[in-house]
């Protein structure tokens, strides 16, 4: 999304970029704006490249190096608000999670679409593609590395779930092995049950709806550790990392240790007030308009 914002007849041109990739911009409107707000935004742009695990650094383009002084952290949204972008539809559906129970009856959710993972077969020539940032915008395009080099998150959401000790009062969904599916008119809803929800960082290490699902309705998210940020750091009540997983090759220890830290993390009192408190200072849609508006004028300042 592009938009311009006037300040007493000075034009300043922005950006919103939901895309998923922390490391793909668009360069054109990076060009061309003033600021360029990031949903996904690294946590620090490096001239080496996006660290995707201990093996891999995906290329920035050279724009994203040159221009990166425009770039701000921003946020992602809720998982579905609607069939289209019409404002009415959007706030009515948006009230509506405000108002959901939200009384924590019950302790871990565990919400995944997948073990499996997007594969391909390559021809000899695509290592000429490496060097090009677009080429790793695909994701089934990362099964280009071996299981030495890489292991992709989605098989490590397979063998977390399996591993945790689960409970009457938790709840796994995982694509067709655990077959729990929620209708998405009522996955709040259930979702408000719960103190905890899990993530395992994939899709290029970017932050899902599943943060945003979870400080609406006052849940802790339990994830591994994370490679991008939003415009403001995340409490220990909102969101806690334990440990690394993503796309990093991980052995079955470190896998075991992880489901580990999440059965510790469980017994900790979750503090849903708390939660709630930090979506409505920073997260809910006029706080972060009050965010954006507060960085145009800053940028007009300079």
């Amino acid at each position: 999304m592009s938009a311009i914002y006037n300040h007493n007849g000075r034009k300043i041109n922005f950006v919103y970029d939901i895309a998923d990739s922390p490391f793909y911009y668009s360069e054109k409107y990076l060009k061309e704006s003033d600021l360029y707000f990031k949903a996904q935004c690294p946590k620090e742009i490096k001239d080496s490249g996006f660290q995707l695990n201990e093996n891999i650094a995906i290329p920035y383009t050279k724009s994203t190096l040159i221009y990166k002084s425009k770039i701000r952290p921003s946020l992602l949204g809720v998982r579905k608000l609607g069939e289209s972008f019409k404002y009415k539809e959007l706030k009515t559906n948006y009230l509506s999670l405000l108002y959901v129970d939200k009384n924590k009856e019950n302790r871990l959710f565990v919400y995944f679409g997948s073990e499996k993972y997007p594969q391909k077969s390559f021809k000899e020539e695509t290592s000429i593609e490496l060097a090009r940032t677009e080429f790793f915008n695909v994701e089934e395009n990362l099964s280009y590395f071996d299981n030495n080099t890489l292991h992709h998150p989605n098989s490590k959401r397979g063998i977390v779930s399996r591993k945790l000790k689960l409970t009457s009062n938790d709840r796994l969904h995982l694509g067709d092995v655990f077959e729990n599916e929620i209708d998405i008119n009522n996955y709040q809803e259930v979702l408000s049950k719960y103190k905890y929800n899990l993530n395992i960082s994939g899709y290029r290490l970017s932050i899902p709806n599943r943060f945003m699902d979870s400080f609406i309705s006052g849940t802790t998210v339990l994830t591994d550790n994370l490679s991008v940020r939003w415009y403001q750091d995340f409490s220990s009540e909102e969101c806690r990392e334990l440990g690394k997983l993503g796309y990093d090759v991980s052995s079955d220890k470190a896998l075991s240790d992880f489901v580990v830290n999440i059965e510790k993390e469980c017994e900790i009192t979750q503090k849903r007030d708390v939660v709630l408190e930090k979506f409505h200072k920073y997260w809910k849609p006029k706080s972060f308009a009050n965010y954006i508006l507060d960085e145009l004028e800053n940028h007009v300042k300079v």
